[in-house]
């Protein structure tokens, strides 16, 4: 069998194979339904028509995701993105969304290929790594609506070759252990707590391990000891 008889089902008028016209559509999510059930959307078929002449839109179709038993993931297109979807082999009518793609009307929000970016419906919210041979070598998280994490284990966030640490407020930033005690040490480096309005530490009992230098007044509230005794 030659190549010609392998491409048989060419539209040689429009230079579209056509041997996968059913099996693989394009389209644009009209509309996203998620339930107990599962992550389904419906889908615009533009070059599909039905016998009133109007695009057809799909039943409702899973939606790939990137683990879905055990470890679960879950990420929802938005309506109007394009939309790839095949086959699935239990029917001759039931599809799958398999991914999402740009186009020249519809296009990437960056184009360097190096680049792992997320950007969210906002505009301003997004992660980025930049894996260009001279980038900066930071990840970079610029939320706009904040961050919240709730964590049930030990945390511990530690730097080498020299690196620093820096937390930096525009507001007032507080630093609370409600059953624990805060201890500061400054092994070899230096500990700078700098804020433009105000910074709380609050614990049962605070520990600086290290040199202690003020370069404002000090206000105390409550019984002050040192080495020559009590001051109040």
């Amino acid at each position: 069998m030659g190549q010609k008889n392998l491409l048989s089902d060419t539209d040689y008028t429009d230079g579209r194979d056509k041997r996968f016209a059913a099996s693989v559509l394009l389209g644009k999510v009209a509309k996203i339904e998620c339930s107990e059930k599962g992550a389904n959307i419906r889908c615009l078929l533009a070059d599909r028509l039905d016998h009133k002449g109007q695009p057809l839109v799909t039943m409702p179709v899973p939606v790939l995701q990137v683990c879905a038993g055990g470890k679960r993931s879950f990420a929802m297109p938005r309506i109007g993105q394009n939309v790839f979807l095949t086959k699935l082999p239990n029917s001759t009518c039931n599809y799958g969304a398999m991914g999402f793609f740009y186009t020249t009307k519809d296009p990437p929000p960056v184009t360097d290929p190096l680049l792992d970016y997320t950007i969210w419906d906002d505009g301003k919210t997004y992660v980025k790594f930049d894996a260009n041979k001279n980038a900066d070598p930071f990840l970079t998280w610029d939320f706009q609506g904040g961050w919240k994490a709730t964590v049930a284990k030990d945390i511990n966030i530690k730097t080498t070759n020299g690196a620093k640490v820096t937390i930096e407020g525009d507001g007032d930033v507080t630093v609370k252990s409600d059953s624990g005690n805060i201890t500061v040490n400054a092994a070899s480096g230096a500990v700078t707590i700098q804020g433009n309005s105000g910074i709380t530490i609050k614990a049962p009992t605070i520990t600086l391990d290290g040199f202690v230098h003020t370069t404002q007044n000090m206000l105390t509230d409550g019984v002050h000891t040192d080495s020559l005794g009590h001051h109040h």
